[in-house]
């Protein structure tokens, strides 16, 4: 069968949400906060400002765009682009050119091996600042949850790394699902390497804005003396994974209390520690292993007593805590872990759009930016929206949200959005 199809020119939209995303990026105070902090960004003050950069990026990257150039699906809309300051992807490039600063030259004392990094001092400042004015800082108490992630890329001055890949190794601090801190480094260092300067420079910039942190999580990277001295001085406790169990503490010792636990319908047995890594110092190890099952049915018969076991172990200075407690607490990390993907596959990490480091940190940051303003939105409309959740990935948002076709038209002197739906949650959510 044959489906005849006719085109309809109406000025009509299928994004028709967008424009409600657009009016919260000014009514939330965003656009004001970049503007200030960032300055003008032409000598004359005319053009499109940094913020109408960033709105234009946000724009696209919320109605499912992944790349610079899928601004102009928006900017050429007959309804969006006709009433909205809209600029070019290469406008967009421009601006985001102009914010870089150089990379830093790190030396390791131990070789003196240098590595590129970038601090990027004044964006991290304004993630910060955006965050902290959207509300995404969660209540007392806090936890800083602190971790690096390779991103792989084929960019000129990318190196190769252990991972036998060519890219980038950013390290991001997270409160909850906000993002607070990005600094980006190339991926030839090692994720240890300098990490107590780096967690220096985040909470001067939390402790300058009267946050203070109670909590640290991180993985076995920031198991080192340097980092756990850092992290001693600016917060009430740490969880740290520690490396290899057996290179840290003798496993075979009978005088370790071992005890079983249930932790999410797996058996375990648990037990806890007095350990030294910084001289002098005692703090906890807390120990965690499991039974690993034979690898076929007569050795299981032939080797009765003979157990192997799967460890892993938390390094805490918490001893009020259960050791179930402190693996429950430590494996709530798992979220944060989850930002990399959502960055990632979400939000455009994947797709760095330039040639260098300088300028794809500041891609980076900007897009932490619109990751926390797109969980700000999510705060104000997913209690109307049923099919939406706090935590629900960008897909959903444009589904249940952004998608809906849409007319501007011109009637008693000013515009009205005709919004093609039975949803009647887009009444109460423009409303609002």
């Amino acid at each position: 069968m044959i489906t005849k199809v006719q085109l309809k020119n109406q000025n009509i939209t299928p994004f028709g949400g967008i424009s409600y995303v657009e009016t919260q990026f000014y009514k939330s105070g965003l656009a004001q906060q970049i503007d200030n902090h960032l300055g003008k960004r032409t000598k004359t003050g005319t053009g499109y400002s940094n913020a109408d950069c960033i709105k234009a990026l946000a724009l696209s990257n919320l109605c499912g765009g992944e790349c610079l150039e899928d601004i102009h699906r928006l900017r050429h809309d007959p309804s969006i682009g006709g009433r909205s300051k809209m600029p070019s992807p290469d406008t967009v490039a421009r601006a985001l050119q102009a914010l870089s600063v150089e990379n830093q030259e790190v030396e390791n004392p131990k070789n003196g091996k240098i590595f590129l990094h970038n601090f990027a001092h004044e964006l991290n400042s304004l993630l910060l600042d955006t965050g902290i004015l959207l509300g995404r800082i969660p209540q007392e108490p806090l936890t800083l949850d602190f971790d690096h992630e390779f991103t792989p890329t084929k960019k000129y001055d990318a190196v190769f790394s252990y991972k036998h890949e060519r890219g980038y190794f950013p390290g991001v601090a997270a409160i909850g699902n906000c993002i607070v801190s990005v600094e980006n480094r190339m991926a030839n260092a090692s994720p240890n390497f300098a990490q107590d300067q780096q967690l220096e420079r985040i909470f001067s910039r939390l402790t300058s804005r009267g946050i203070v942190v109670e909590n640290f999580r991180a993985d076995n990277a920031s198991y080192c003396k340097d980092t756990l001295k850092t992290v001693i001085k600016h917060t009430k406790n740490f969880y740290i994974r520690a490396r290899s169990p057996r290179s840290e503490y003798n496993l075979d010792d009978p005088n370790i209390p071992w005890k079983p636990v249930e932790i999410n319908f797996i058996q375990y047995e648990v037990a806890s520690v007095e350990f030294e890594l910084i001289r002098g110092v005692k703090h906890r190890l807390v120990l965690k292993r499991q039974e690993e099952p034979p690898q076929d049915a007569s050795m299981k018969s032939c080797f009765k007593e003979d157990k192997r076991y799967t460890h892993r172990c938390i390094l805490t200075n918490n001893w009020e805590l259960s050791e179930k407690q402190v693996i429950e607490l430590y494996n709530a990390r798992g979220e944060s872990e989850r930002l990399f993907d959502v960055m990632n596959n979400d939000f455009g990490w994947a797709h760095q759009p330039f040639s260098f480091m300088k300028q794809n940190t500041v891609f980076l940051i900007i897009k932490a930016i619109i990751h926390n303003f797109y969980h700000y939105l999510l705060h104000r409309i997913s209690h109307h929206i049923p099919a939406l959740k706090p935590t629900s990935r960008l897909k959903n948002f444009i589904y249940h949200f952004i998608a809906v076709p849409a007319k501007w038209v011109k009637g008693a002197r000013r515009w009205i959005l005709n919004l093609y739906t039975q949803q009647s949650y887009y009444l109460k959510i423009y409303s609002s």
